[in-house]
């Protein structure tokens, strides 16, 4: 299935996320994650975005193997205003 311009920007950004959280590259994810970020881990543990970034400081997560992420896809949707 081809993909437009839009959906390959998000899964580029969506994998420099990813990429930033396995490294623990803090400050690469302040950059990419929104001030407004609520982070549900599958813990059930919420976070804020300083809250999630001072755990990913800590080494909390690890560093460890990651599953594939091949085969992602994206579908932007109309936008949602902020908080």
């Amino acid at each position: 299935m081809a993909t437009t311009p839009l959906e390959e920007k998000i899964i580029a950004l969506d994998a420099a996320r990813h990429q930033a959280m396995i490294a623990g590259d803090v400050a690469a994810l302040s950059r990419l994650l929104s001030d407004h970020l609520t982070y549900t881990h599958f813990t059930g543990l919420t976070e804020s975005k300083a809250e999630y970034l001072a755990s990913v400081a800590k080494g909390v997560f690890g560093t460890g193997a990651s599953r594939s992420r091949s085969g992602r896809s994206a579908r932007p949707q109309a936008p949602c205003s902020s908080p």
